[in-house]
């Protein structure tokens, strides 16, 4: 009887155990979700509501048609993947060697090397941009001032931080280049070094070991850091808005943000619709990521 009791005790103090468990996780869920859900909510409604703030709300599809009957909008998507497309075909591989030879090599101040990268992705990246102005600016920037004063045969600026070059570039020493030496080069250090010895051993040289079992082994890790800068594709927009709407460049983001300030009264409804999409596209990603 004794045996059967303290069984009987165990088992009602482990289900217990397990229904406080799953009511904390709901709470959690609960708790946090309703910071994502309810915008997300919000941004559905007012994507089909045609009145004016604070007034009762009227359905429509107005706001689709208004939004994506401008043919400015097909113009800003293609210039989001033409940015996106520029700086990740240059800035991935350029971080998937660095994070390598940080994590791989013996060179020297590899700590050092890789805590930097660390403060550069954590720099605000409107700070990184109005200092990039500074140096790049076409007329009034100090390297082109610089170039033109002391270099033979430069009469003209070189460099123009106004251009599509100058977004890509300043989105890869902000984010794209730190950002994937950061979360790469903990991966590359983790991996099992018993296989690439174990390529040395077959004969195999350095660059052919890296190309056969390093890089295969961490295909994992690249494609999530891949698709990570792919779902934050559509939040790029204090490089875009300070270097491009100037010349008339215009990308996703800020094209709904010139929805939001270009009148006197804000077009929520628009912008919301062009919100809704991006929210599409996202939720498309995560599954085929997972």
């Amino acid at each position: 009887m004794a045996t059967a009791s303290l069984q009987l005790r165990s088992q009602l103090f482990a289900r217990m155990t397990s229904l406080k468990g799953t009511a904390v996780i709901i709470a959690m869920l609960v708790f946090f979700g309703t910071w994502v859900y309810y915008p997300l909510a919000q941004l559905l409604v007012m994507s089909f509501n045609t009145a004016q703030v604070g007034q009762p709300i009227v359905w429509s599809l107005q706001n689709w048609q208004l939004a994506y009957s401008d043919p400015r909008i097909y113009v800003s998507l293609w210039n989001t993947f033409l940015v996106f497309g520029l700086y990740m075909s240059i800035g991935f591989p350029i971080s998937v060697l660095i994070a390598w030879i940080l994590a791989r090599t013996n060179i020297p101040f590899s700590t050092n090397l890789e805590f930097a990268f660390w403060i550069a992705f954590m720099m605000p990246t409107i700070a990184i941009t109005v200092g990039w102005t500074f140096l790049l600016d076409e007329y009034k920037g100090l390297v082109n001032v610089a170039l033109v004063k002391w270099v033979p045969f430069v009469d003209e600026p070189i460099f123009n931080i106004y251009s599509l070059p100058g977004i890509v570039f300043v989105h890869l020493m902000s984010s794209v280049i730190p950002q994937g030496v950061m979360l790469l080069t903990p991966a590359f250090r983790n991996m099992d070094v018993t296989l690439e010895e174990a390529g040395r051993t077959s004969g195999a040289s350095g660059f052919r070991t890296a190309l056969r079992v390093t890089l295969p082994l961490m295909t994992p890790a690249i494609v999530l850091v891949f698709m990570l800068k792919l779902v934050r594709m559509f939040q790029g927009f204090e490089i875009e808005q300070i270097l491009g709407t100037n010349w008339g460049f215009y990308v996703y983001s800020t094209r709904m943000y010139h929805f939001l300030r270009h009148g006197e009264i804000p077009d929520y409804g628009p912008a919301a619709a062009l919100g809704v999409l991006t929210v599409a596209i996202v939720f498309f990603i995560i599954p085929v990521q997972r």
